[in-house]
């Protein structure tokens, strides 16, 4: 018995040997072709962790209430907008949460927002399943900041979603989607105010085309504090012929191009199109030809199509037939079917849109609807993101 012990007490030991001395042989070898990240020193790795940690404490921030599935305090929370007793707008008058918990993925979002409703005309829209979170500007600022440039590509359905953003980004309800420095006279002014800034004719020469355009008019105006925006532009493509809008098409490309490197955090591109089911799936494909080759094969690209949403009974007779309600309603159930096919994905407005006041033309919504449009946006680029 005593002898077998020793035997494998002196295995033991060769084995020993043998490990210490492959060790020795390969270890620096292997050590070398390890990522630099495993050969800091302790004082290099801690910096390299504060300066991660530094960059996900505001996305943590942003998570928690979807990791601890908190329910939304109904409040509004657009209490400290600007012009708010003008507009008239509150965000639990535009959409309500109903003690559902956030949505945690952005495939189940999309179903949920997609597929929700209204008790009556202009009551808060409440989604089908899990809840839509309706974020605090902070909150919008440091989603942003996650990516690299965001581009809102579509007609004029498209500025409207992207004139709701910037109105969340300067919490401003009259003049948030335009540029007010930029009328021509008081007439202009008081013309495109709140809802008619969305809508009337003598409002879109003072769109804003970025997010910079603002910032370089005055800094204080987006009240993103601290938080590194991303690039966020828009560009109007409504043509099914590219060629018509080859110079926006260029100097967006080239933008891209210059900014977005291979070590670039994600960009976004958020399309939209109405009403015509074929030339929107055929723009849509030409849109993609254009700007995706721009964005380098190691970014993650996110890309979304955004509905126009439903249309109003002041819809004149001879559109009825492409823009009416049942015309919108296959319009957007068709693109649904045709995006799934692809697994490209669709995010439907038509349900929350089609119990609300429209304006004149039957095909505009006002601040609170394109508030809410612009809030959904959000929701899938935190989402997507995760």
């Amino acid at each position: 018995m005593r002898m077998r012990n020793i035997i494998v007490l002196g295995e033991v030991i060769m084995l020993l040997v043998v490990s210490i001395y492959l060790s020795a042989l390969y270890l620096p070898h292997y050590i070398n072709q390890l990522p630099d990240f495993y050969k800091m020193s302790t004082k290099d790795f801690h910096t390299h962790t504060q300066h991660k940690l530094s960059m996900r404490t505001d996305s943590i921030e942003v998570e928690r209430h979807r990791q601890s599935f908190t329910v939304q305090e109904e409040r509004n929370y657009l209490a400290n907008f600007s012009s708010l007793d003008s507009c008239f707008v509150s965000s639990n008058a535009i959409y309500g949460a109903a003690g559902k918990s956030p949505c945690y993925d952005s495939k189940s979002f999309i179903e949920s927002v997609s597929s929700g409703g209204r008790i009556g005309v202009d009551a808060p829209y409440h989604c089908q399943g899990c809840a839509l979170w309706w974020h605090s500007t902070e909150d919008i600022c440091t989603i942003l900041s996650r990516y690299e440039h965001i581009l809102f590509v579509g007609d004029e359905s498209i500025e409207n979603v992207f004139g709701g953003l910037l109105s969340l980004l300067r919490e401003d309800l009259m003049y948030g989607s335009l540029m007010p420095w930029a009328f021509i006279n008081d007439w202009q002014a008081n013309e495109c105010t709140c809802d008619k800034a969305f809508s009337s004719s003598a409002c879109p020469v003072t769109r804003p085309t970025s997010v910079r355009q603002i910032l370089d008019h005055n800094s204080n105006m987006i009240k993103c504090r601290g938080a590194p925006i991303a690039n966020v532009e828009i560009i109007r493509l409504p043509s099914l012929d590219l060629n018509a809008n080859e110079e926006s098409i260029r100097e967006v490309q080239t933008r891209l191009v210059r900014l977005i490197a291979r070590d670039s955090n994600p960009v976004a591109f958020i399309y939209s199109h109405g009403f015509d089911l074929e030339i929107a799936t055929t723009w849509l494909a030409h849109a993609r030809d254009a700007l995706v080759p721009c964005i380098p094969r190691a970014v993650t690209l996110h890309e979304i199509f955004l509905t126009p949403g439903a249309s109003g009974p002041q819809v004149s007779n001879s559109k009825l037939a492409t823009h009416g309600l049942q015309a919108t309603q296959r319009f957007e159930n068709g693109m649904r079917e045709r995006a799934r096919t692809v697994g490209f994905d669709v995010l439907g407005t038509w349900n929350a849109t089609v119990q609300t006041r429209f304006l004149d033309d039957g095909l505009h919504n006002g601040v609170a609807v394109n508030l809410l449009k612009a809030m959904m946006v959000v929701n899938w680029l935190e989402l997507v993101e995760q």
